[in-house]
């Protein structure tokens, strides 16, 4: 029998400015004035664990050298990527409940995987509805979706 160790996201995301080059790397090449990062990071019990750990760490990345008000519109832009990932997370947070309750474990890694396509494709269809598709995808898991 698993347990399951997943605490709510914070509410509000860490914000970090940084220059845009180094957004700029952590984007792919996609943004230089913001980013958002979930930071997240789970373990796959084993070795006599049987406990599913899940974290976030969520960051919001601002670009140095933007004026105030160019600041305001990027951390607003961005806190719509983080309110897309909180709604992720719970849907994750439910399925996983579901299957600790139910003894019915999936993997966590299938998971885990729809989980970071589920956020990344909340973000290219945000900047697609702007007139931007800059978001660069990572491929559709090959699994079933489990939720």
């Amino acid at each position: 029998m698993y347990t399951l160790d997943f605490p709510n996201p914070p509410q509000r995301p860490t914000i970090r400015r940084v220059p845009g080059r180094e957004i700029q790397t952590m984007s792919r090449r996609s943004e230089d004035r913001g980013f958002f990062n979930h930071h997240g990071s789970f373990n796959v019990p084993g070795d006599g664990r049987n406990r599913l750990v899940v974290r976030f760490g969520p960051v919001i990345y601002l670009a140095m050298e933007l004026s105030p008000a160019e600041r305001s519109e990027v951390e607003s832009h961005e806190m719509d990527h983080f309110n897309d990932f909180l709604a992720a997370a719970r849907d994750l947070k439910n399925h996983l409940n579901r299957a600790v309750r139910q003894a019915t474990w999936a993997d966590l890694q299938v998971a885990w995987d729809w989980f970071n396509y589920y956020v990344r494709d909340d973000a290219r269809n945000l900047h697609r509805s702007m007139g931007r598709d800059t978001i660069v995808m990572n491929p559709r898991p090959r699994s079933t979706a489990p939720y």
